[in-house]
């Protein structure tokens, strides 16, 4: 059991998902604290494949939402599911193409509407690849091409905004990853994600050695994202998480750990969790939203037997 998520929703409820194994497969599952007793264990993700990481928000509505990205196609695919009033509502499959997407976060904004961020990467995403000579023998490796994605659900309508590369610097764009979406009391939704900031030498747009990976940050203001910030003192490995909240005057609030690394060495002993908060003013533009695309992607079977 591992990769909890918690959220408390409108009516005081504190829900808690989890990625947990069940009979030799990954599912997602879920419980209720009511305020006096957990309920039933409930399992929410479907489907024959593994299911991995998810992530939890509440609405406006008391409506909670769960996501998690599955492999019941062969590929890494996203999913969200609702609990309204207790009950889960049917599965539904957010991506569709067999293009490498993963580790989604989840946000609903003040209209009641869900965001979603998650990783973009190749078909056949980590399979069959070596770097000796660079030659894929079918598959794609982890960081050849990477990105990520912002979509918003409202009712049954998916949608997204503005490409939140265009905020990255084009040098960094295949080493940005993990974001964890807040919306703030203005409206506008706000994508903190880690990125390769700097690194020693860069070895074939593949992956970059003594690399610092830091948390970078950007908002939606209307039809763009503004160009990202990087924050101070955020350095660590590249799957470290983020935390984020807005207190009720409207700050935006982030913590994280780091491990005080540089170029030439990791220093264990400065591991630290760290927060900083961001007053925020003002309010902001309505976000332009189009229809929901996916990019025309195609996979061959690398492994028949998979």
């Amino acid at each position: 059991n591992l990769y909890l998520a918690l959220v408390r929703d409108a009516g005081g409820k504190v829900h808690v998902a989890w990625q947990g194994f069940r009979k030799r497969k990954s599912e997602i599952l879920l419980r209720t604290w009511d305020g006096a007793r957990w309920s039933p264990e409930v399992q929410v993700s479907t489907g024959p494949g593994d299911h991995w990481a998810p992530a939890i928000a509440a609405d406006t509505s008391g409506n909670v939402w769960i996501g998690w990205d599955g492999y019941d196609a062969g590929n890494f695919d996203i999913y969200v599911r609702r609990l309204a009033q207790g009950r889960l509502d049917a599965v539904r499959q957010i991506t569709k193409s067999p293009l490498f997407e993963a580790n989604v976060s989840l946000a609903s904004d003040r209209n009641g509407r869900l965001w979603m961020a998650w990783d973009v990467g190749e078909s056949n995403w980590g399979k069959d690849w070596t770097s000796q000579r660079f030659k894929p023998g079918g598959g794609n490796g982890l960081y050849r091409t990477r990105a990520v994605r912002v979509a918003c659900l409202d009712g049954a309508r998916l949608t997204q905004p503005a490409d939140i590369m265009q905020a990255i610097p084009p040098g960094q764009r295949d080493y940005f990853q993990m974001v964890r979406l807040q919306p703030d009391a203005a409206g506008r939704v706000w994508a903190m994600g880690r990125m390769l900031a700097s690194y020693r030498k860069r070895v074939q747009n593949n992956w970059g050695t003594n690399g610092l990976w830091e948390v970078v940050g950007t908002a939606l203001e209307g039809d763009r994202w503004l160009p990202a910030v990087k924050l101070a003192s955020t350095a660590g490995r590249n799957d470290v998480g983020l935390a984020t909240a807005v207190d009720r005057a409207g700050d935006l609030w982030l913590a994280w750990s780091r491990d005080g690394r540089t170029f030439r060495r990791v220093l264990p002993e400065k591991t630290r969790v760290s927060c900083a908060r961001l007053k925020l003013t003002g309010q902001a533009g309505p976000a332009k939203l189009t229809p929901f695309q996916e990019a025309a992607a195609a996979a061959g079977a690398v492994h028949p037997n998979e």
